[in-house]
């Protein structure tokens, strides 16, 4: 069974995590189109939980956050 979560990364870029059925995480970056396309900039290594994607996130763009804004998880 797949999982698939979403997450609001400091109001400027959405995420969605796909874990595959072995429980490997894959990023896609959704565009304004709607469309998603592969998320490069992170690496999300094997064994990695669901609690380990919004750090990972947060360590990949750091340079956006505010103290108005953070990394949400908005669906899953």
């Amino acid at each position: 069974m797949s999982r698939r979560v979403r997450f609001d990364v400091y109001g400027r870029l959405e995420v969605t995590a796909q874990q595959d059925e072995d429980g490997r995480w894959t990023l896609y970056r959704r565009g304004a189109d709607g469309k998603r396309s592969p998320l490069t900039d992170v690496v999300v290594p094997d064994g990695a939980m669901l609690d380990d994607l919004a750090p990972l996130l947060e360590v990949a763009y750091h340079e956006w956050a505010t103290p108005e804004s953070w990394i949400t998880q908005i669906e899953g």
